[in-house]
């Protein structure tokens, strides 16, 4: 599995972890699982229905991708992206990700990117420090609720069903 694109994600903002599993489930891996052997994928389409959602499931996660290297290293890219920018694609990503989604998760995945949302107020509000923000009271109240959770998994599994293009 590749890395996972929750702005917090290795501070412990567990329910959008879910979500974001579930969003790079779909993408493929990473840079680092290149070095692990693992057999041919094998390839399933994508089904009609789901491939305006699947691209946006990938669009998302391109758009965080920054957001992620802030929360690994500290800091933003080498290519200089603000953090102002970098927030502001990861929520007309999360806008874009909403609307595509098919109308029996649509719910889910709002309620998920709107708890994205408070990672990313509280990211702005720390002024880029992740460890600072994961302790925001507002962050683990929004990515611990039984909703939240409930969701993130609901979404993970309709991914995993129906955006990969092959398995593992």
């Amino acid at each position: 599995m590749g890395p996972v694109p929750g702005v917090l994600r290795s501070l412990g903002a567990a329910p959008v972890v879910a979500l974001a599993v579930a969003l790079l489930g779909g993408c493929g891996g990473s840079v680092a699982d290149a070095d692990t052997a693992r057999p041919a994928p094998t390839t399933r389409p994508v089904s009609p229905q789901a491939a305006p959602f699947c691209a946006a499931v990938q669009a998302n996660a391109d758009a965080i991708r920054p957001l992620n290297g802030l929360s690994l290293s500290g800091s933003l890219n080498a290519a200089g992206d603000g953090l102002t920018a970098a927030v502001t694609r990861a929520r007309l990503s999360g806008v874009a990700l909403v609307n595509a989604a098919p109308d029996q998760l649509r719910d889910d995945v709002q309620r998920v990117v709107n708890a994205l949302d408070v990672e990313r107020n509280a990211l702005v509000a720390a002024g880029g420090d992740a460890a600072r923000a994961a302790r925001d009271p507002a962050v683990t109240a929004a990515n611990s609720t039984p909703e939240v959770i409930g969701a993130g998994q609901r979404v993970s599994t309709y991914v995993q069903q129906n955006c990969q293009a092959g398995s593992r």
